[in-house]
Order: structure tokens, then C-alpha cells, then sequence
């Protein structure tokens, strides 16, 4: 497993997202940063509000560059699998186990299979804010982001032949 720092967040452009204030300059940064902008409104709005919590927890927590990157990346790859992936394909449960394996590569030093950028007091304080966060919305953010099925049914005769209609049988004669 490689490492998501600096995957979709660069230290130059954390250092924008550091700068940045306003909330809708952060979220234009965040658009450009996990190139959001070919998306249309509904689906890129309901993202970035997404992010843009994300993005407060890291500032809320004082983490650094790594630590915000890497968070920031892991729920982006879990967003995009999610909403990707089929409904059979993928549950609830499956994302989560898929998180925990991401957020606990991110926890531990096993070079090269993974790199510690969280500590042992992140882990548990990350899996709180993404479950309350993240996984309270799950089935929303599946389904406004989701693939969608369309199905479109078109009645016509079997084989192109019509069939006869009940008008034309006559009813047998009593008693036969």
C-alpha cells in the first residue's frame, strides 16, 4: 500500500489551504486539488461540504501537512469507491472495514507495506469524526452520488403478432 501523503494535497498547495479564509476560496482550492470541477453542481456542492468538514477537523486538531494530506486522500479514495462501486458490490460494513485498513496503514510503521502519519491519539479521535460524520450520511451520499439504473420497459405483441382479441371466441353451447 503507497502512501496517500501528498497524493491529492501538495505541501505547496496545504500551504494555500493554510492561508486561504474564506470558506468558498477553501472550497474552490478543494475542487481544484481532487479536480471537482468537471462535476455538476449538486454532486460537486454535496463533495465539497464533505471536504470542507474534513478539511475543519484537520484545523480543528492543529494537524500538520502529512496528517491533513492524508486524511483529506483517505476520504477521498472511500468517497469515490463508494459511490463507484455497485450496492451489491459494496455495504456499509465493507467501506468501514475498508477505512479502518486505511486509516491503520496510515498508523503504523511497516515500511514499505505502510508509514505511520497518525499517532495512537488521532486514530481513535479520526474513526469517531468519520463515523459520526461520514457513515451517518452513508446511504444519502450513496445514493445522491451513486450510479444510477435506468431501466425503460416497451410493451409490444410476442413475436410482432397480435393476438386475438376476446371478442372473437364465442362462448360454448350449454352443457358441453
Amino acid at each position: 500500500m503507497n502512501s496517500l501523503v501528498g497524493k491529492h494535497i501538495t505541501e505547496q498547495f496545504y500551504e494555500q489551504l493554510e492561508k486561504e479564509q474564506r470558506p468558498d476560496q477553501i472550497e474552490n482550492l478543494l475542487a481544484s486539488a481532487f479536480s471537482l470541477n468537471g462535476l455538476d453542481y449538486k454532486k460537486r456542492s454535496i463533495i465539497l461540504s464533505n471536504y470542507s468538514r474534513h478539511y475543519a477537523f484537520c484545523k480543528t486538531h492543529a494537524f500538520d501537512f502529512a496528517k491533513t494530506s492524508a486524511l483529506l486522500s483517505i476520504m477521498h479514495v472511500l468517497l469515490e469507491r463508494d459511490t463507484r462501486l455497485h450496492t451489491d458490490e459494496i455495504d456499509m460494513f465493507r467501506s468501514c472495514d475498508y477505512f479502518e485498513e486505511l486509516l491503520l496503514t496510515h498508523s503504523v510503521e511497516r515500511s514499505p507495506v505502510s508509514v505511520k502519519v497518525f499517532d495512537e491519539l488521532d486514530v481513535p479521535r479520526i474513526f469517531d469524526y468519520v463515523m459520526t460524520n461520514y457513515y451517518q450520511h452513508f446511504k444519502l451520499l450513496r445514493y445522491a452520488l451513486g450510479v444510477h439504473s435506468r431501466v425503460f420497459l416497451q410493451q409490444s405483441a410476442r413475436n410482432d403478432v397480435e393476438e386475438p382479441s376476446a371478442t372473437t371466441f364465442y362462448p360454448l353451447p350449454a352443457g358441453h
